[in-house]
């Protein structure tokens, strides 16, 4: 799609192209994380070996404490209060953290949802908060006030009761989201030339509406096919 779109024209040999541009990571930025992903799963192997021995627990923990320690703690001392640690921890990957997090917090985390709701809806007050009153606290994926977030958004869903609420039967749809909202904005910038604010501030509501709804709809599609659901998403 970029290329056509850069060059107005289509050939074949964009595919090609369009695979090695792809395999570099040059592509849509949304698209990162996919990156990301692959070299995590790459080490899982090697970390399912460890989170399963005997003492898995407490080498999850142990590992959890050192990750939030040189990837969120650390990081975040050293830009709010200019205080650096020189020592180097070598599995150097925040994504890691919250991917071990994840694992930790499906297999023991049983606090009420409703009290992970309210206290996520509390750090989201902080976050709009800062961005509103312009205040210093930067807010990365190596901020305590991120992974506290993420951890009680995960939380929240991961002890939702499947009978209770809707969302519970959406989790599956997330990933499938992820991967085609892109496109449709694309979609709408490249071949409609149409961007939110051409149609007023109420086009950022309206645009979110329709590429949430389309990207739901393909990712349920996309999960009727049975070699995508089972790989894919």
């Amino acid at each position: 799609m970029e290329l056509i779109a850069q060059e107005g024209s289509f050939c074949w040999m964009m595919v090609i192209r369009g695979f090695f541009l792809t395999l570099s990571g040059n592509t849509w930025e949304s698209m990162w994380y996919l990156y990301e992903l692959v070299g995590i799963y790459l080490l899982t192997p090697f970390i399912k070996s460890v989170v399963n021995d005997v003492s898995g627990k407490r080498f999850v923990e142990y590992g959890l404490i050192l990750g939030f320690l040189f990837h969120i703690l650390f990081p975040f001392t050293e830009r709010i209060f200019g205080i650096y640690i020189g020592i180097v921890y070598q599995l150097s990957c925040v994504y890691l953290f919250y991917y071990v997090l994840g694992f930790y917090l499906h297999q023991y985390g049983t606090c009420n949802w409703r009290w992970c709701a309210g206290l996520l809806a509390i750090l989201e007050c902080i976050i709009i908060l800062n961005r509103v009153m312009g205040l210093e606290m930067e807010v990365q994926y190596n901020s305590p006030v991120t992974a506290a977030a993420s951890a009680f958004l995960f939380l929240t869903f991961r002890n939702l009761k499947k009978g209770n609420t809707g969302l519970s039967a959406k989790r599956n749809v997330c990933f499938g989201i992820y991967l085609v909202h892109t496109f449709f904005l694309n979609v709408f910038y490249k071949l409609f030339h149409i961007t939110p604010l051409r149609v007023g501030y109420g086009g950022i509501l309206l645009f979110w509406i329709l590429a949430f709804g389309l990207s739901l709809a393909a990712s349920e599609l996309m999960q009727k096919i049975p070699i995508l659901r089972k790989y894919i998403v």
